[in-house]
């Protein structure tokens, strides 16, 4: 049976660019991260990534991911790491977007790491580009075991707002 631990658990009392966790202990299975966030961008949706190891080179992470925000769902790739879409200023109020990330085998030294990703951004209008879902597969081009994650917006003056929750969680026993 699996096991699901607690690591970290964070709500936003204010404004901040992202969520942060470093010295995660290496005694876990896989890791699992989950987000509820909004962004304070003046747009519909705000692009969120994140950071192995505080590893900020973007061509040592690959994604590939396939999204819908129309009838038409499109996909891509590239090198960076796909988080998710989370509701921005412009989307209807109080509502936040879902992202969970899950990083199978972070502790192992012998391979890259993949993360896995499924996210969801709400909204009251089914207009093109007002609402969204979309999931990723993303590779760090690194051997190291995975000791801090970094969730943050794609702008540099963008935030996530009052009230977005993260939780880390660390897994043991699951296959």
């Amino acid at each position: 049976m699996a096991v699901w631990n607690v690591i970290d658990h964070e709500e936003f009392s204010g404004s901040a660019n992202g969520y942060e966790k470093t010295s995660i202990p290496a005694s876990y299975d896989h890791l699992y991260f989950v987000a509820s966030a909004r962004s304070d961008v003046s747009a519909y949706f705000d692009f969120c990534y994140f950071q192995l190891n505080g590893d900020t080179t973007n061509s040592n992470y690959h994604s590939t991911f396939l999204q819908a925000e129309t009838g038409t769902p499109s996909g891509n790739k590239g090198a960076y790491s796909w988080g998710s879409q989370i509701p921005g200023a412009s989307a209807t109020a109080d509502t936040f977007g879902v992202c969970e990330i899950w990083i199978p085998n972070y502790a192992n030294t012998s391979n890259f790491k993949a993360a896995f990703v499924n996210s969801g951004g709400t909204n009251t209008s089914i207009s093109n580009s007002h609402w969204n879902i979309g999931m990723a597969a993303n590779l760090w081009k690194n051997t190291a075991a995975i000791n801090a994650f970094k969730f943050l917006v794609y702008g540099g003056s963008d935030n996530m707002v009052q009230y977005s929750t993260f939780t880390l969680y660390g897994i043991n026993g699951a296959g």
